[in-house]
């Protein structure tokens, strides 16, 4: 009997022992990630341009300059198109209800005809994020030939950025 009771001790001193030492098997380590939402905004300025009145078949450009500016966060490739009016229709020549719009990213030095379609700017080269712009836009109007109407126009030149 006194065997088996130095034979508890051991055991329950085997246990305590192995209950208050920890076990070293493995060891962590880690990585912080972050990411962010890519941000693709564009903005113009002015919003606004007004070309005053105008003769048929006379052209004129705008006397100030526009700037495209890349706001995201994300290099962006620039777009520009053109619409009808409510009356006249954008056209590469001018004709009866047909006005022709260009634009110019150079200052006026030379100038792309406006399309409904879109027309990539600075070359189809991108813009870099967060502090590029195109500073130097202008746009250039030519009046039909003939018109059945002599209400003000409104027409909307839109940019679109994409990645």
């Amino acid at each position: 009997m006194k065997g088996l009771i130095i034979s508890l001790v051991l055991a329950l001193a085997a246990l305590l022992v192995i209950s208050v030492y920890p076990v070293f098997g493995a060891t962590e380590a880690g990585v912080n990630v972050t990411v962010t939402a890519k941000n693709i905004s564009i903005s113009v300025t002015p919003g606004s341009y007004n070309y005053g009145p105008l003769a048929l078949s006379d052209t004129t450009e705008t006397t100030s300059t526009f700037t495209v500016s890349n706001n995201g966060n994300v290099d962006e490739l620039f777009y520009v198109s053109g619409a009808d009016t409510d009356d006249w229709t954008l056209s590469p020549a001018v004709g009866a209800d047909d006005y022709k719009h260009e634009w110019s990213e150079n200052g006026g030095g030379s100038y792309t005809g406006l399309s409904s379609s879109n027309q990539a700017m600075n070359s189809g080269s991108p813009i870099a994020a967060n502090v590029g712009s195109l500073s130097n836009v202008k746009f250039k109007i030519s009046m039909p030939t003939s018109s059945i109407s002599f209400a003000e126009q409104s027409t909307s030149v839109t940019f679109l950025a994409t990645e």
